[in-house]
């Protein structure tokens, strides 16, 4: 398990490191599209969450606070960005068996 995934385990640097990705990134992303979609009148954007985003997992406090943060800051922005004609929205598709989360699942998930 990554030193990230667990409260009690959790390093500071690795902390970080994920937040700075997943929602900073976020972030950067919705500021560099405010510009031209007011420009145009309003339009659309998408963030990209998680089902952790809406439900807790045991498996991974990094990853479960980065998606509810930024289905937070999909609010916040929602609000915000609406009176200019501006959709946020995120989405939260299940999980997808990658190397990185199999390294921190349980070994009996996704054996049937």
């Amino acid at each position: 398990m990554s030193p990230a995934t667990v409260v009690g385990k959790a390093a500071v640097d690795d902390w970080s490191a994920v937040i700075d990705v997943d929602q900073t990134g976020v972030l950067i992303g919705m500021r560099s599209v405010i510009p031209a979609m007011r420009a145009a009148g309003g339009r659309s954007t998408v963030n990209i969450s998680s089902i952790d985003g809406l439900v807790e997992s045991s498996n991974s406090i990094a990853f479960v606070a980065r998606k509810f943060a930024v289905r937070g800051m999909t609010k916040v922005a929602a609000v915000e960005l609406g009176k200019d004609g501006i959709r946020v929205n995120s989405i939260h598709p299940v999980g997808i068996m990658t190397p990185m989360v199999t390294d921190v699942l349980p070994e009996e998930v996704g054996k049937d």
